[in-house]
């Protein structure tokens, strides 16, 4: 059945745009894992359906992942996530919705009363208050628990502002959904007042009012300053593997956890090309000397000995300048502006990467020498 979101949370402006939403629940509710953009696409394909024009239809805030309006294009790897406002307009997702918001209230009273360990002086160990399967269900009637219903509304809540993140082991019961101060936002929230958790939502991202697309499209009244004649601004579409880790961060502010997700991603695409297990700078040193584990360079001639030894620099540089102290050290507080330069340049070390995933492949066909 077919349903639309309350009176003040966005909704689809046509038949395609509730499709996608819904395509996008069928798969999370079968496999437990949001699809990407691509598994989107090809099921949409198959009915006849347009996916770029269903996006067109999706006002902001329905899904994490994809952008309304299409100003950017989707990537295949982008993984797609509906939040609260998304599952609002489904009638088979609302069990998954009341489950969020009641893991919401939960958590509120679990960080009202946590306390971090206090033998940790310095706060680096980055320990947050967490809810997980046995705490939710402890004084509750297990036989009006269902797990597989469970597990699908921590994932949801893994997607809103308010959480730090979902840790996964075996099984149904096996989640961590850990969070921080920002559930304090969220006090006296009840699970049925869905409407009033948005409003909260939004005025916490700092978009109180709902928008349609013509809204998010339709260009200011008043023109902007001219820039001075040397300032130079140009847009940069983002490597997929940094997109996929730091949209949502940087969406809800989280400007250094962007940062840190974005060069962890580089770390471990290293690892995956070079078969190393070291991290950081060793990572680094031992996938780039020479001669290099892994060719990330595009000179050739007397050039390239020079650009395999400035390539092995910058990446190790990037994980001692930029990785260590947001994964070691005190909370760093990167403004935005900073934390978008830096992720271009773990953007532009991730296509470095696909250079040499293209020359492995390469070498791989290759036939071998008589």
């Amino acid at each position: 059945m077919r349903i639309t979101a309350p009176e003040g949370m966005p909704r689809p402006e046509g038949d395609d745009g509730f499709e996608l939403l819904e395509t996008v629940w069928a798969w999370f509710s079968d496999d437990g894992e949001w699809p990407t953009y691509d598994d989107v696409e090809r099921a949409l394909y198959k009915k006849g359906i347009d996916a770029e024009k269903a996006i067109q239809q999706l006002p902001p805030d329905l899904l994490w992942g994809l952008d309304a309006g299409m100003r950017f294009a989707p990537q295949d790897h982008q993984q797609v996530q509906l939040t609260a406002a998304g599952l609002a307009n489904l009638a088979e997702a609302r069990f998954a919705l009341r489950g969020m918001l009641m893991l919401l209230r939960q958590a509120v009273e679990i960080e009202r009363l946590w306390a971090p360990d206090p033998s940790d002086r310095t706060g680096r160990t980055g320990a947050r208050p967490l809810i997980d399967y046995a705490t939710f269900v402890a004084g509750r009637d297990p036989r009006t628990i269902d797990p597989d219903q469970l597990a699908l509304a921590a994932h949801v809540a893994a997607s809103e502002p308010w959480s730090a993140g979902l840790n996964w082991a075996d099984g149904l019961r096996g989640w961590e959904l850990s969070f921080d101060k920002r559930v304090r936002k969220y006090a006296g929230i009840n699970p049925s007042d869905l409407v009033g958790y948005w409003k909260r939502r939004q005025e916490f991202i700092g978009r109180p009012e709902a928008m349609t697309v013509e809204e998010v499209l339709r260009p200011a009244v008043v023109e902007p300053e001219p820039a001075p004649a040397s300032e130079l601004a140009f847009t940069c579409v983002l490597h997929p593997e940094i997109t996929a880790v730091a949209a949502r961060r940087v969406e809800n502010g989280e400007y250094a956890d962007a940062v840190l997700a974005a060069y962890k991603a580089v770390e471990h695409r290293v690892q995956q090309l070079t078969g190393l297990t070291d991290v950081g700078r060793p990572l680094m040193g031992k996938a780039l000397s020479n001669p290099p584990k892994i060719t990330v360079t595009t000179s050739t001639g007397a050039s390239l000995q020079s650009e395999q030894d400035g390539m092995r620099d910058i990446f190790v540089g990037a994980m001692q300048a930029l990785r260590n102290p947001r994964a070691h050290g005190a909370d760093e507080s990167d403004d935005r502006e900073e934390a978008q330069e830096t992720l271009v340049l773990a953007s532009w070390l991730m296509r470095r990467l696909d250079v040499a995933e293209a020359a492995q492949a390469a070498a791989a066909v290759r036939p071998a020498a008589p």
